[in-house]
């Protein structure tokens, strides 16, 4: 199999069709059911498919990279850490040469794996942080535990995987007040702390007039304590972030990631892999090619397929025309299906 990759990419070219951010979902299970992901118990029969393997997702990662340069990987669920042999997927994944791989977890298993992710090869790591009222947690994840995401939390600044990011989707009525709580919390223990919009796909579109907030909103409210500096734009990224100073000397950076009300949809080079092997183009449209029969073809064509189908899912997000109300996010699977 081929796997050299294209010496002639132009490195600073951020628009550069082949160079993408891929999403690797490793499982669709986790501890928690937050409200706006996987509120109901999922059932996980005998026909479901399983998480693709170690060997493939790397034959995947292969095959990408005939073609395509991979500027940053994300494992994703699901949890992640739900997977026994995560760690032997990083390590494996380290070899590629891709220069940022990091993890999004929701913190409840990250004090016992910090140590592990990071001598993996890890080089960041993001956590999901919807409250630090440790009952309104409870009612957001419904099986949460607080104190376990915080001790996760400090594992992951004690294994130095920076920078730590902290996740938090802001819904109306749940969690909005606690926003320079959370901001204060993050950037005293030095991690960065994004604010995400709440999307209108899966569980949240049921409740998604009545939950949403605007990023504009958010900072509005949380420049009543911090000051406010922008940082350079990158192009390809979908956080729009800031240098803060708090009222009372703190700072660090603040982040907002807004699908709803600012689609980043023309710059987006995201590709996502769910863990039952679908390349998914674009959340919005819904679109996703399942890759898994190419794999188990063992085929001497199988880079080529599986490039030409990044290649066509990929297409068909940056020649749709998305707007940015409720319905165009067309997706109806829960979140932890298509990799959070």
């Amino acid at each position: 199999m081929n796997r050299s990759k294209q010496s002639s990419l132009p490195i600073n070219d951020q628009f550069d069709p082949t160079r993408i951010s891929l999403r690797l979902s490793v499982t669709e299970k986790c501890q928690l059911r937050c409200c706006y992901c996987m509120p109901e118990p999922v059932r996980h029969d005998d026909n479901s498919l399983p998480p693709l393997s170690k060997e493939e997702i790397r034959q995947v990662i292969g095959s990408l990279q005939s073609y395509y340069r991979i500027s940053k990987l994300q494992l994703t669920g699901g949890d992640p850490l739900v997977r026994a042999d995560l760690g032997e997927i990083i390590k494996s994944l380290s070899c590629e040469q891709i220069p940022d791989i990091s993890l999004t977890t929701n913190g409840q298993a990250l004090k016992q794996w910090a140590k592990r992710l990071q001598e993996s090869g890890l080089n960041r790591m993001n956590i999901s942080l919807d409250s630090i009222d440790r009952d309104r947690f409870r009612r957001i994840t419904k099986t949460g535990d607080l104190h376990k995401t915080i001790e996760g939390i400090e594992a992951a600044i004690e294994q130095k995987m920076q920078p730590v990011k902290l996740n938090t989707v802001v819904m109306r009525g749940v969690n909005e007040e606690e926003i320079a709580d959370i901001a204060d919390f993050g950037l005293s223990r030095g991690c960065q702390v994004r604010f995400l919009e709440l999307m209108p796909i899966g569980a949240a579109s049921r409740r998604f007039e009545t939950l949403y907030v605007s990023s504009s909103e958010v900072k509005t409210r949380l420049s009543r304590e911090f000051h406010f500096s922008p940082l350079p734009d990158s192009p390809a990224s979908s956080s729009v972030n800031y240098t803060v100073v708090s009222k009372t000397g703190l700072t660090g950076v603040i982040g907002f990631i807004s699908p709803y009300s600012a689609p980043f949809c023309s710059r987006c080079n995201r590709l996502r892999l769910t863990s039952s092997g679908r390349f998914v183009g674009c959340l919005k449209l819904g679109n996703s090619i399942d890759i898994r029969s190419i794999l188990e073809s063992e085929s001497p064509s199988t880079d080529r397929l599986i490039v030409e189908a990044a290649k066509k899912v990929l297409s068909q997000k940056q020649n749709a025309a998305v707007s940015s109300n409720t319905s165009s996010f067309q997706s109806k699977e829960i979140m932890a299906a298509i990799g959070g």
